[in-house]
């Protein structure tokens, strides 16, 4: 019996098409994030923030952005310095001028990884 060349051909595009499809697909994995607050006083709040995935590995290839904003006042938010601290560690300092409460929401993202948006309030005081 002889299997014609079109039939083939079919099996080899089934089996390219299954292996590209294969090669392509990006599971995302949960990861956990950390936020310590290191210090905050009138004009200078530090964040140290960690991000490990659900083992306790850090990840350092992470994309952080912070942004903070003033619960009872329309403000222009503070300028953010994001530094990267190794093993997974980042550090964000904020520049806070005013005194009262502030919602600060740190998202973050990296490869391959899903990692929940955190939203902190924080009073500074004089």
């Amino acid at each position: 019996m002889r299997v014609r060349p079109l039939y083939w051909c079919i099996l080899l595009v089934c089996c390219l098409g299954t292996l590209l499809f294969a090669a392509r697909w990006q599971e995302y994995v949960p990861a956990q994030i950390h936020i310590e607050i290191e210090h905050t006083a009138l004009s200078l709040t530090t964040l140290v923030i960690h991000i490990t995935d659900t083992e306790g590995t850090p990840l350092d290839e992470t994309h952080i952005t912070v942004h903070a904003t003033m619960n009872d006042m329309a403000m222009l938010p503070p300028p953010i310095r994001i530094v990267p601290a190794g093993a997974g560690y980042y550090k964000a300092n904020l520049s806070l001028t005013m005194t009262g409460e502030w919602i600060i929401q740190i998202s973050a993202s990296a490869q391959n990884f899903t990692v929940p948006r955190q939203t902190l309030s924080l009073m500074v005081s004089a």
